[in-house]
């Protein structure tokens, strides 16, 4: 909740509070109340602006100001004044307790659905953003039906932009642009009002919209980011602010039809329908194979948990289609970057292709993994929490690599990706963080506990600032090794600073 906030929904219940107890003419101070409600609802909506989480307040700080003139306005009678004191004195008693049931859910609502609060990147570097998009002509769309339709590819950049007094360049990019189309998009086909998502266009990131582009130095190294699915390209966006303020330009790939929608550079925004047949069947398949999969944090035998994993890639061939379309977008992002870097726009020669690692959540995560095995330009990757399933059991793979695993507490085996790491050929890493969810890896982590995000989503029980902090700090640490080759970098000292973390390192020769 936002100060300003606050003190509306602190002041317009203490308000009704100072009726029960003595009436509006009692004092000077429950005047003082009554305006200081006028003028923090007017310092909210000018300097914090509108949120509709906020409307039980509006409508409740309304009935508190209009109340109060209503009551200093009327004039009764001498003969009257008894009668009328001892029904004034219900109607004060009934009208503040029903205002005080107002004030709560007046709190309750901006509780649930809080105004989110990105962390301050640490690194030396303003940060700019821009919208990727285009149509790969080379590729049929296999959700449609329609035999001409090609794949359409969305990508959201962060870049280190040119530094000024006042830091970068451009107005801040909000969270969620076109808010209010995004949330009818996002609403469409559930029983949740269209505006339910649209006050995260009033969350202001740190990135400048469109801000020119750091041009010294090197080359900057790419990092190439994969949503979960039915995620969105600015799931991450802390992180992806963080990793630019570093010096990477991070890109987070939109992959159609798994993701709710994408922002065309006309504004207008392409939503996806959950029940299309395609992606219906990939669901379906996930369901059936649920208990196989659990059967993943039940044993540590590797050569079981390989069984277990065949089988999963087995009974979810749709999973495996899409693990490739997927790995197929991302090279075809990079082609276009390629294309970028060569030309004479904002990225012309600032892209370092051949420095270029891929990294995702969920099913991205299992993305990235196989796209470090079939695009000889991933020299390096990360998956966070997602089962590992495609070809890197009978692939090994010999690029740097880091799996993060949320803490499945009370689990015999807490990292399901146990064997492929095993199998690594090249620099590898295992990290489970203690009190995380599957969600702690996202910008979810970041709303406070009682936000309606939190209660509803698998985060854990970790502080989620607490726990972004560490996340970041592993993966600037592992692309700083492994991909600008500061061999000074070692994974292993960050776990004196961050006990949460259990890390294991294998290092092949």
């Amino acid at each position: 909740m936002r100060p300003l906030e606050f003190l509306l929904i602190a002041l317009v219940a203490v308000a009704p509070a100072a009726w029960l107890a003595c009436g509006v003419k009692c004092g000077r101070w429950v005047h003082a109340v009554v305006g200081g409600v006028v003028l923090a609802l007017a310092a909210h909506l000018v300097i914090e602006g509108y949120r509709w989480p906020m409307v039980p307040a509006y409508a409740l700080a309304t009935v508190v100001v209009l109340t109060a003139i209503w009551d200093s306005l009327r004039r009764r009678p001498p003969a009257a004044a008894v009668a009328e004191g001892r029904r004034r004195t219900r109607r004060r008693i009934l009208g503040a307790c029903a205002c005080l049931v107002l004030a709560v859910v007046a709190a309750a609502v901006p509780t649930l659905f809080p105004h989110l609060r990105l962390p301050e990147p640490t690194g030396p570097h303003p940060i700019g953003t821009a919208n990727l998009f285009f149509v790969d002509q080379n590729r049929f769309e296999t959700f449609t039906p329609d035999p001409d339709d090609r794949r359409e590819i969305a990508a959201r950049i962060w870049y280190p932009a040119v530094k000024t007094a006042n830091g970068a360049i451009g107005a801040p990019a909000a969270y969620l642009e076109n808010a209010a189309e995004v949330s009818r998009a996002l609403t469409r086909y559930t029983p949740f009002p269209s505006f339910v998502f649209s006050h995260l266009g009033r969350v202001r990131t740190h990135a400048r919209r469109d801000a020119p582009m750091l041009q010294e130095g090197p080359p900057c190294p790419l990092v190439i980011f994969n949503h979960a699915t039915w995620a969105g390209i600015g799931q991450s966006t802390a992180l992806m602010e963080e990793l630019a303020s570093h010096g990477y330009v991070a890109v987070s790939v939109g992959h159609a039809f798994e993701t709710p929608y994408f922002v065309r550079p006309d504004g207008s925004v392409q939503a996806f329908d959950p029940h299309n047949a395609e992606f219906a069947e990939r669901g379906r398949e996930r369901s059936r194979a649920y208990e196989i999969q659990q059967q993943l944090t039940t044993t540590r035998d590797v050569q079981r948990l390989e069984g277990l994993i065949r089988e999963l890639s087995r009974l979810r061939p749709h999973a495996v289609q899409s693990l490739h379309i997927w790995v197929a977008d991302i090279s075809a992002v990079l082609d276009e970057l390629e294309r970028m870097n060569r030309g004479d726009g904002p990225f012309a020669g600032r892209l370092d292709i051949d420095r270029v690692a891929v990294i995702g959540h969920s099913f991205g995560g299992a993305v990235a993994g196989q796209a470090c095995l079939h695009d000889p330009r991933c020299k390096a990757g990360i998956n966070f929490d997602g089962l590992q399933i495609g070809d890197m059991l009978d692939r090994p793979l010999e690029k740097p690599f880091l799996f993060f695993h949320h803490d499945n507490a009370g689990a015999v085996n807490r990292a399901p990706n146990l064997p492929l790491f095993e199998r690594a050929q090249g620099p590898a890493y295992l990290a489970i963080v203690a009190g995380t969810g599957h969600l702690s890896f996202s910008d979810v982590c970041l709303y406070p506990r009682t936000s309606l995000f939190r209660l509803a989503s698998p985060t854990g029980t970790i502080d989620g600032r607490h726990c972004q902090k560490i996340v970041s700090e592993y993966v600037l640490a592992f692309l700083d090794r492994h991909l600008r080759g500061n061999s000074a970098v070692m994974l292993e000292d960050l776990s004196q600073r961050s006990p949460e973390v259990e890390l294991r390192a294998r290092r092949p020769p």
